[in-house]
């Protein structure tokens, strides 16, 4: 059984997001000018960058953010999401996480994100130790019929972008539909510097997770679940092809998987599926930004955007300017279902989704760059474009996520943007400006598991292990955020 993969152009994205009310913890950050000269990071010697921008080269994975690491200028780090997000998608070599040096970015097979380790792989049940970094799995372990796989096939069996929290929390589980009545379904994966630290310090078993004492405000990240610096995490969204009704989706603009499995909604058993490409999380570490960076990919044809026309056929909008998003995810799109609750149908109903918020002209400035030169070599992904790079702007070694004074500094309507349509379409719409509705504040819940949420999320316990489990922390802890009402 092969799996074949096709470079194609289309449009249509949207991802169902959680809406999340976030009370307290506002953060004022007024101040960020005038602490810059106490800064550590300023006596950092400038990084060299070997990093060959050429999109004609092979890329190599940049170590920080060129040049002088104390910058703060926007610019920078939307060039450095740009040139990761070429290493993630340059076609593979035959080992995992590391580019083809002898192919072109045009060349067909799978990418360099696709073989990072996935969190199905890497969270076993009863806490069993994950096969090694090089190793493929022969069975698709999410799927109930388990079907056997060949290296490297695509399994999609999460309909929610935090992984498997469904497992611990159904309520907080939400089917996201695109216009061409599918779902969206998402996949979360390691790169071998955060795999190894999973599986080195036993991250796996939320017994040993749960020992990790949680951090203070201002005191460094345990070391035992500190992450090396060039670890990095991605979370990929996807939709099916072709789908149903009227909607259609030209596949020759999308980034395509043919023959991917796919998990049905509420049964577990997978299929075969062609799946397109819709939206691409990428979180990356580094030595002058120990909170990590924080950028988010969508498909241009996901969503209208603001100030800008209709004449595209969207993947998560009807082009009905009169036609809102809902406020709030629908309860019909929640599993899994009891048998008493109205689902979505069959197919089922498609979400309108609007960008609620504004992708800033730093932003557009390096899309258009980056998307010019790949548009010369007529590559599908001119048709992906940044829509957000959250970066510490100060980096001190021991501070929260409101203590490195983040860039965007918060997420509300009509800001700047801080999320992506298919992964957290409704934590744009809320009216005040918090931290919480950004990665890095949503994330510092997570930091004593050094901002890596899917650690607390996933681990498996043993039939045998008796202390609490951490996922109970996690999912308590994420709930109330999502649940809490705005105070102010």
């Amino acid at each position: 059984m092969k799996t074949s993969w096709t470079n194609s152009r289309a449009r249509r994205p949207w991802v169902f997001g959680l809406q999340n009310r976030f009370a307290g913890r506002t953060v004022g950050l007024c101040l960020m000018g005038w602490i810059a000269t106490s800064n550590p990071v300023m006596a950092q010697p400038a990084v060299v960058c070997s990093h060959d921008p050429s999109l004609a080269n092979p890329p190599s994975l940049p170590t920080d953010v060129c040049g002088n690491v104390s910058t703060t200028e926007p610019q920078d780090f939307h060039t450095l999401s740009w040139q990761i997000f070429k290493f993630l998608v340059w076609p593979a070599a035959a080992g995992r996480g590391i580019p083809d040096a002898a192919k072109k970015i045009t060349d067909g097979g799978p990418r360099t994100f696709e073989t990072f380790k996935a969190d199905w792989e890497t969270f076993r049940p009863n806490a069993a130790e994950p096969a090694e970094w090089s190793a493929y799995p022969s069975v698709a372990a999410p799927c109930s019929n388990l079907p056997n796989i060949q290296p490297g096939e695509l399994v999609l069996a999460s309909f929610s972008e935090f992984g498997k929290l469904k497992e611990g929390e159904p309520e907080l589980s939400h089917l996201l539909v695109a216009q061409n009545q599918t779902y969206v379904r998402y996949l979360a994966a390691y790169n071998e510097k955060v795999f190894n630290t999973i599986v080195n310090k036993r991250l796996y078993n939320p017994d040993n997770v749960g020992g990790i004492p949680g951090p203070a405000d201002g005191t460094a990240v345990p070391d035992a679940a500190i992450e090396p610096d060039m670890s990095m995490t991605v979370k990929s969204a996807w939709i099916e092809l072709p789908g149903h009704g009227p909607r259609h989706i030209d596949a020759s603009r999308f980034y395509v998987r043919q023959d991917a499995w796919v998990q049905e909604p509420g049964l577990q058993t997978c299929r075969r599926a062609t799946v397109a490409l819709v939206g691409l999380h990428l979180v990356y570490k580094t030595k002058s930004r120990p909170q990590w960076i924080w950028s988010t990919f969508e498909h241009v044809d996901n969503v209208p955007e603001q100030g800008r026309g209709l004449g595209n056929n969207y993947t998560f909008h009807n082009g009905d300017l009169g036609a809102g998003m809902t406020p709030d995810p629908e309860s019909a799109y929640k599993i899994p279902r009891s048998p008493s609750r109205i689902g979505p149908g069959d197919p089922p109903r498609p979400y309108q989704v609007e960008r609620l918020q504004k992708i800033t002209s730093e932003v557009l400035a390096a899309n258009d760059r980056w998307q010019t030169d790949l548009r010369t070599l007529d590559s599908v992904w001119q048709y992906y474009k940044l829509v957000l790079t959250q970066w510490p702007r100060f980096s001190l070694p021991n501070s929260n996520a409101s203590g490195s004074f983040p860039k965007p500094s918060c997420g509300v309507r009509n800001g700047d943007a801080t999320v992506n349509t298919t992964m957290e379409t409704f934590l744009q719409a809320q009216e005040h400006c918090t931290l919480e509705r950004t990665c890095m504040g949503c994330h510092d819940i997570a930091r004593k598991t050094d901002f890596v949420f899917s650690i607390m999320f996933n681990a498996h316990k043993p039939h045998d292990m008796q202390s609490p489990d951490p996922r109970d922390y996690a999912i308590k802890a994420l709930k109330e955020l999502l649940e809490a009402k705005q105070t102010r």
